[in-house]
């Protein structure tokens, strides 16, 4: 019987109430595509590389010091 019920009620048009929450967003999202992770792996690799391009060079001599009085 509550399959039933439940089968009623979807018919009605009340399965879409059941899928969104109240923020607006779907309850079974099926998450990021593939070109979406592809942006965000891009865009931490620049942050990335451009912190080194920053960092690396004022570190070089930091490094060498330590080097040397080992």
């Amino acid at each position: 019987m509550p399959y039933r019920f439940a089968r009623e009620v979807d018919l009605m048009g009340w399965h879409w109430i059941q899928d969104w929450t109240l923020r607006g967003r779907r309850r079974h999202d099926s998450g990021a595509t593939a070109v979406e992770y592809a942006i965000m792996a891009s865009l931490i690799a620049a942050v990335i590389a451009a912190a080194v391009a920053l960092i690396g060079p004022p570190l070089e001599t930091i490094f060498a010091s330590m080097a040397n009085g080992l």
